[in-house]
Parts: structure tokens; C-alpha cells; sequence
């Protein structure tokens, strides 16, 4: 609660003066903090009928205001007067007038004391502030405060708009004293390039200042402005697009680095394919990502690895080679490789080409060759014989005691240095139409092994049927590149192997292939490893003579019909040159052993 405290009653208001035709002043109450009433009353009936009748009106009330107003005309002949009164807090009034100071020509005693009070009428004071409807420029809202500072007919204190005597014309909750748009409704009174004039009235939204509008403004009537942030009153643009050079990245490609690789497309070496590297391996100003011929070595043929290449893969990538000539028919030409007659490429890596090699699967760098039968001493099985082991024995000729007769376990009867197969004289020969005469089941040179030779590709896994009185087999192998013609350069791999299965754990290089031949072999000799068109396949190595006992039964394996298994006796009830002891079909003959379902069972005794 407010508490008044008062001094006394105020003194009377001293001068009231008429500044203009309307305007009248007068000076402060002293004594007391005042409020003043100021009332017109008719000049004629003041004096005729006394101060009660003759008051018209209250022109302004419980004002702080020293001054006051009053437009109200008058007729011709007529006159009015005016008193002001002070009142202190506690609403107890002055006097109009006192005894000592006049305000008027001619004093009445009825202007001492307080007068009559200055009120309004009814409904002419809605807010109940003491001031009446025609003086209170805020009538809704209660405040004895009538600053106007618009002066917009609207007191400060009920004016939304105090300094906009046009009160928020555009209508967008802006008062136009601080909208940048007063004509234009916006909320939100954006000034986007803060030139204090907002976008929406902006003739020329120019954030960088540089008297270029910028773009998505469509009061805008300047120029657009192709780099919006960045000055550029010259707006130079050199390759055309929407950015001028002071902001373009790629300021002379219109395409603006359109793989989006970080290089612009006028220094981009594939400016249609991502390469930020710009790796270029044939410097021909063509990145690699998109050359369609990466060519190192300018023959028109294109090197390996290149993915965008179209053009013909060069078979010698680093010498230029038109021609593509390549007479080995491998992967590499002529002009690059090292033996351009040898497919295999000196497959030994002893520094011979197969052609000259005379060991083309062994390294020997030597070449030496002691009996000149063109095999280099580490792959000749007799190198001290030219023809090497011709009867096939498996005792080289320099050392064979009969040469041209294949006799493995040497037998010299009559010691006389000629073996019994060859000696005339030996005295063992008890037919001299059989070529193993002390071995009864053993009567000739085996029978050629049944076209039966299965490779498996996982690890080169070989199976094959027994030929007729074939003991053990030889395996030999050849080396060619894929696609190429065939020929009979087989060598030994595995000399007379006691079982009719084998495995090859070497595997061929990139782009050859491996080939394989089976003979069979026992005392008397070996068979035909394989037919061409031309006739038998004779190896360019044969496999040696071993003299091997595997099953340890006291009989080499060439002349053992079990060699896996101790048969001292060698029994073979069917006579087809097979032990009991290792025969599937013991009762029938079936030389080749052929078992179709692998249950250890012959094919020739199944039902």
C-alpha cells in the first residue's frame, strides 16, 4: 500500500498565463509535491450571477502538468475565464485564488475556499484515472501520465507504437519507428545484408557490398551478383557458369570439377572420371582412370593392369614391338624374351633355352655332356653311356654285362663277364626263346598298360591298370605351354613304381600344362608308353633300372608278380601274371585287375 505523506495544504497557483490563442501556463503550487485542476467558466455570468454558476467546464484534472489546453471556441462577444487549483496526495485542494494574488480583474469573495470540484461526466472517465475522455489520451487504461511522444493522439503509456505516430502501419507487429520495412509487412524484419533496410523493401540485398544484389531476393531490381560472398565489383566470370572467377573454385571450367576429384576439368586429366592422383603411367596426357590405351612403351598395344584399357594387351610391355611377333607362342614376345624359341622360358632357370638345354628340366649352367649323347650329366641316368641303357635294364651300357639285353640282376653264371641273357655259354638258358628264363612267371616284355590313366586335379593324383605281366610302372612326364601342340618329350618322373597309383606334387607354372605317360616293366623289359599318330611314344628319358625289393621277399620287383607283398614263391593259381597274394580275382584271370567299384574285388569274378 502507498502511504501520503503531506506537508500542508498547497499554496494557491500563482500566474496563469496564456501562451497561445489555446495554450495557458502557469507556475508550480510551492509548499507541497502538486497535481492542478484547471476549469473555463462563463466571464458574463462570473460576474452577473457569481462563481458557482458561471463554471462551464473542467478542462484538464489531477494533472502534474503545468500547462494546459483548451481548444473549445467562442462566439462572437463572448468571454471565458480560467483558475487553476493545486491538490496534494491526499486529494485536499487549495484554493482557486487567494486574498493576496488575483488571477482575475475584479475578485469575488466566492473565489476563495476550494470552488467546486472538476470531475467528469458519465462514461467520460472509463479507466477511472481522474481524467475525462476528451482530455485522457489512454482512456482504457488508468495512468495520470499524457506524454505523447508521436504525438499520434495515443498516450506513451498505452501506445504500442510510442515513437510511430503511424502505429505499426504495415500491420506486421514491427512499430515503424524500428521496422526496416514500415511500409512492408515482416515479422520476422530480416536485413540480411544490414543496410538497415529490410529484405522484403530491399532494392538491393548486397551482403558483400559490392552493388550486386544477391540471388533468392525478388525485390531485387541490381544486378545478380555471381559471387554473393565474396566482393567482386568486376564480376569477371571466365568460363561462363554461375560464379564469377573471385569465387570459383574451377574458374575456367564450366563444368566446375564435374567428377569431383579435386581437379578442375581444364588441368583434369580424365575430367569425366574420378582421379585425384592424375596418375598418368605413359605420359600421354591421358590419366590412366580413363585412357583406353595406357601404352609405356609407345607401340600401340596397351600394358597389363590397366582397367580402362581397350586396346591389344602388348606381349612385351617395356620394349616397343609393333609387330607383336612371338615365335614360342608363351606370353611374351620376342623382342623381350630371353629364349624366343623355348615355350617354357628355360623352365630350369639355368640360363640354357630348351633348344640349346641339354637338361631342360635340371639346371646345370655347365652343359657338360662326358658321352655326347646331347643329355647333360645331372639328367643323363648314363652319362658315361651315349646310349643310355639301350636294352632298358636299368645298368647303363658302359656297365651292363649284357648291353643290348635287358638282364637287371646281371647274372654271370659261368663269371665270365657276359650275362647270362647274352651268354651263349652260361649254362641257365633253358629256353632261349624266354627272356627271363629262371622266372616262371615271367615270359616277355609286359603288355601296354589299358587306356586307363586318371589324373584328379587336387594335387595331381594318378590311378592306372596293370599291363600283362607288368611288375612295376615308370611314369614320365612332359612340360608344355597350354594350347600348344603336342610332342613326345616325356621324362622320367617315377621310375618303377610297385603300385597302379602315383601322385606328382609339382605343379606346372602359369600357362603350361603337364602330360603323362604310363609304360609297365618287369625283368625282360618295358612297354610302349603311349600311341601317337606316328606310332609308339619312345620318352627322351627313360626311367632307370633300380633293382628295388620293396616287399623284401628276396626278389627284385621286376621280377616279383607282388612286389608290394611277400610272395617268395611267386604262385599264381589263374596264370595271368599276377601273385595269389595281391590277385583281386585269384580264381579268373584279370591281368589288368581292373575294379570298376573299388571294393577289392575283381571285375572278372563279380557276378
Amino acid at each position: 500500500n502507498l502511504i501520503c505523506v503531506t506537508a500542508g495544504l498547497p499554496e494557491p497557483v500563482q500566474r496563469l498565463l496564456f501562451d497561445t490563442e489555446s495554450d495557458f501556463s502557469w507556475n508550480p503550487a510551492g509548499g507541497v509535491e502538486a497535481r492542478y485542476d484547471a476549469i473555463r467558466g462563463d466571464l458574463a455570468l462570473l460576474r452577473s450571477s457569481g462563481f458557482a454558476a458561471s463554471q462551464e467546464a473542467c478542462v484538464v484534472t489531477d494533472t502534474p502538468n503545468t500547462f494546459a489546453s483548451d481548444t473549445t471556441p467562442l462566439a462572437s462577444g463572448e468571454g471565458a475565464y480560467y483558475l487553476v487549483r493545486a491538490r496534494n496526495c491526499a486529494e485536499e485542494s487549495g484554493t482557486f485564488d487567494s486574498l493576496s494574488t488575483r488571477q482575475i480583474a475584479s475578485r469575488d469573495f466566492d473565489l476563495q475556499g476550494a470552488g467546486g470540484a472538476c470531475g467528469c461526466g458519465p462514461g467520460e472517465d472509463i479507466d477511472g484515472d481522474g481524467l475525462c475522455a476528451n482530455l485522457d489520451n489512454c482512456p482504457f487504461v488508468a495512468s495520470l501520465e499524457l506524454t505523447d511522444t508521436d504525438a499520434d493522439g495515443l498516450g506513451d503509456v498505452c501506445d504500442e507504437c510510442p515513437i510511430d505516430p503511424l502505429n505499426d502501419v504495415d500491420l506486421d507487429t514491427v512499430c515503424g519507428d524500428v521496422d526496416l520495412c514500415p511500409d512492408t509487412p515482416d515479422p520476422l524484419n530480416l536485413d540480411y545484408d544490414a543496410d538497415l533496410i529490410g529484405d522484403v523493401c530491399d532494392l538491393c540485398t548486397d551482403a558483400d557490398q559490392d552493388t550486386f544484389g544477391d540471388p533468392g531476393y525478388p525485390v531485387n531490381t541490381c544486378p545478380e551478383d555471381n559471387c554473393p560472398s565474396v566482393v567482386n565489383p568486376s564480376q569477371l566470370n571466365d568460363d561462363g557458369d554461375l560464379l564469377g572467377n573471385a569465387c570459383d573454385a574451377c574458374p575456367i571450367d564450366p563444368l566446375n570439377d564435374i567428377d569431383s576429384d579435386t581437379v578442375c576439368g581444364d588441368v583434369d586429366n580424365c575430367p569425366d572420371v574420378w582421379n585425384s592422383g592424375q596418375s598418368d603411367a605413359d605420359g600421354d596426357l591421358t590419366g590412366d582412370a580413363c585412357d583406353t590405351c595406357t601404352d609405356l612403351d609407345g607401340d600401340s598395344f596397351g600394358n597389363n593392369y590397366f582397367g580402362a584399357n581397350t586396346c591389344v594387351q602388348d606381349n612385351c610391355p617395356a620394349v616397343p614391338n609393333e609387330d607383336q611377333a612371338n615365335a614360342d607362342n608363351d606370353l611374351l614376345g620376342d623382342a623381350c624374351d630371353t629364349c624366343p624359341q623355348d615355350p617354357a622360358n628355360d623352365y630350369d632357370g639355368d640360363g640354357a633355352c630348351v633348344g640349346a638345354d641339354n637338361c631342360p628340366f635340371d639346371s646345370n649352367p655347365q652343359q657338360q655332356d662326358p658321352d655326347g649323347d646331347m643329355l647333360g650329366t645331372v639328367c643323363d641316368p648314363c652319362p658315361a653311356d651315349p646310349l643310355n641303357d639301350v636294352d632298358g635294364d636299368g645298368i647303363c651300357g658302359d656297365v651292363d654285362n649284357c648291353p643290348t639285353d635287358s638282364n637287371p640282376d646281371q647274372g654271370d653264371a659261368d663269371g665270365d663277364g657276359l650275362g647270362d641273357v647274352c651268354d651263349p655259354d652260361s649254362g641257365w638258358m633253358e629256353d632261349p626263346n624266354d627272356c627271363a628264363p629262371l622266372d616262371d612267371s615271367l615270359t616277355e616284355v609286359p603288355g601296354e598298360i589299358p587306356n586307363s590313366l586318371r589324373v584328379e586335379t587336387s594335387g595331381a593324383v594318378m590311378t592306372w591298370l596293370r599291363g600283362t605281366q607288368g611288375f612295376v610302372s615308370n611314369v614320365y612326364r612332359a612340360v608344355r605351354p597350354i594350347n600348344t601342340d603336342f610332342d613326345s618329350t616325356f621324362n622320367c618322373l617315377i621310375g618303377e613304381m610297385p603300385s597302379t597309383g602315383a601322385n606328382d606334387p609339382q605343379m606346372p607354372s602359369i600357362g603350361m600344362a603337364f602330360y603323362y605317360l604310363v609304360s609297365a616293366r618287369n625283368m625282360c623289359g618295358e612297354s610302349i608308353a603311349g600311341q601317337a599318330t606316328s606310332g609308339p611314344i619312345a620318352p627322351a628319358t627313360m626311367c632307370p633300372t633300380s633293382l628295388t625289393d620293396t616287399d623284401g621277399d628276396g626278389r627284385i620287383d621286376l621280377r616279383d608278380n607282388c612286389p608290394m607283398l611277400v610272395n617268395a614263391a611267386q604262385a599264381d593259381g589263374d596264370g595271368d601274371g599276377v601273385g595269389d597274394v595281391c590277385d583281386n580275382c585269384a580264381a579268373v584271370p584279370n591281368p589288368d585287375q581292373r575294379d570298376s567299384d573299388g571294393d577289392a574285388i575283381g571285375d572278372a569274378c563279380e557276378p
